[in-house]
């Protein structure tokens, strides 16, 4: 992470060439060195500068030189259209730019005007031949705290473009991507199947069956700007992306159902992975996938796992592969919100403990929203500025909502020879999503149910974390002194 930053910090200055030269530098005299001291020392120098060695090369590939003027270009639609008022909005892999083959492919944020005599039917791997002018990610609307073109360049989009209908057109185009590439447009174009599949026979309300598509499928652009609000407003946002409690929901389903032998253990790993492909992998679901593969190789092993540790490793594993990832919003509160829950829940927990079951699970249920919120709350008022009143109330609704809906998802997987049967357990995930979006809504109305506008500086909210941590530290030094004192001589 520290060297991701010094990396991002220093880049164009400082090239791949000067980190690779420390990296070199640093094994020498690793290798050289007598002292431990000096060797760990080295050693960590060398971490460094594989980080910024990993973002320099992002930056670079962000960096692609554009034509001048209008560009005629072949590509292929990447992810899952989407229809705003007269405009389509979609993301385009080009793979041949004014007749010359591309030997990598630029990744372009696209708007096109529709056709008001043809409406178009766009989906994804569609191939398309155009011509626009390509431009760099820009700042179009001004806001102090949002920088869209840096958003764009940090997820990895080279250039933007408008489209006029008259100047473009479906067509079949080589698919010249690598595997990696091709593998997950055809992920993408099943995802798409699938949701296409339920829109034909859904008679639900349309913000019913967009929850459904974002919990389940990992597909958020047909939930609407209201009901996201309402989400928002509600503190109820995390349900809407995918993270930990989906794939935990999912691991917990098959370990219920298959027990806890290997062969569930298997089973249960490869479907996970499965659903974060799927889904087209998110670090929230990576994260939470890794965590998971780790805690099934350690109870296979009949060894103990720690939480941090494997946070730490999962925090790794998607730094290496998308260095870029660091800057999203979603990967730090996901990774907050975790290091919350293994940190804060079990010293919380135990401050009571209820006999009745009930009274048990509400209380954990309790320990788990407050651990997560103590940790994200400054990362949500830095970003957002807004604080959610009523977020555990929220949760009591959401979680077993989620829960409910997930368990309906695999049980309409597996009745998909029988049509009455999949169409019913269909009918009861919208009823469950209806319900839960009239609650939302309800609780977003609720008087003083978002503290808005209170935007704090990168500053304040290290200084916070700083003060959560001391507190943290001194409480768990005071439970220290106190065992001790219990205990005695």
């Amino acid at each position: 992470i520290g060297g991701i930053a010094v990396g991002d910090a220093c880049y164009p200055t400082l090239g791949t060439g000067f980190w690779l030269i420390c990296a070199c530098v640093g094994i020498a005299l690793a290798l050289l060195s007598k002292r431990a001291a000096w060797r760990n020392g080295c050693i960590f120098v060398i971490t460094l500068t594989v980080g910024a060695t990993l973002v320099n090369r992002s930056e670079q590939h962000a960096d692609c030189k554009l034509p001048h003027g209008e560009s005629h270009y072949e590509a292929i639609i990447s992810n899952t259209p989407t229809l705003h008022g007269k405009t389509w909005r979609c993301d385009l892999l080009l793979t041949k730019l004014n007749g010359q083959p591309l030997r990598n492919a630029i990744t372009v944020k696209a708007t096109v005007l529709d056709d008001p005599h043809r409406p178009m039917q766009l989906q994804t791997c569609n191939g398309i031949i155009a011509s626009s002018v390509l431009e760099k990610p820009q700042n179009r609307w001004p806001n102090a705290h949002f920088d869209y073109a840096l958003w764009l360049r940090r997820h990895g989009y080279q250039a933007e473009t408008f489209i006029p209908y008259w100047q473009f057109h479906t067509a079949e185009v080589p698919m010249t991507l690598g595997r990696r590439q091709r593998a997950t447009l055809q992920v993408r174009r099943l995802r798409d199947r699938i949701i296409r599949h339920f829109a034909s026979s859904s008679h639900a309300d349309n913000q019913d069956y967009a929850i459904l598509q974002a919990m389940v499928l990992g597909h958020r652009e047909a939930v609407s700007k209201a009901t996201r609000e309402a989400y928002a407003l509600s503190g109820g946002s995390h349900i809407l992306a995918l993270s930990g409690l989906h794939i935990g929901i999912i691991f917990g389903i098959f370990l219920l159902v298959f027990g806890r032998n290997v062969f569930a253990m298997t089973l249960s790993i490869l479907t996970i992975w499965a659903f974060a492909f799927l889904v087209g992998l998110p670090p929230s679901v990576v994260r939470s996938a890794v965590m998971l593969t780790i805690y099934a190789f350690t109870r296979l092993l009949s060894r103990q796992s720690s939480g941090l540790n494997a946070l730490a490793l999962a925090a790794l594993v998607i730094l290496v592969a998308q260095p870029m990832a660091l800057w999203d919003v979603g990967f730090r509160l996901s990774f907050m919100a975790v290091a919350g829950i293994l940190i804060v829940y079990k010293p919380l927990f135990h401050v009571f403990n209820p006999a009745n079951r009930l009274l048990r699970w509400a209380w954990g249920m309790t320990c788990v929203s407050v651990s997560a919120q103590l940790f994200t709350f400054p990362l949500l008022l830095h970003y957002f500025g807004r604080f959610a009143s009523y977020f555990l109330l929220t949760n009591f609704v959401v979680i077993p909502a989620a829960t409910l809906l997930l368990s309906l998802a695999f049980l309409l997987l597996l009745s998909t020879p029988f049509a009455a049967l999949q169409a019913l357990f269909f009918h009861a995930m919208t009823t469950i999503a209806g319900y839960m979006n009239t609650a939302v809504t309800a609780i977003s109305r609720l008087p003083c149910a978002s503290l808005d506008g209170h935007y704090i500086s990168a500053w304040q909210t290290f200084s916070l974390y700083v003060a959560l941590f001391a507190l943290i530290g001194a409480y768990r030094r005071f439970q220290t002194k106190k065992k001790l004192e219990r205990t005695g001589p």
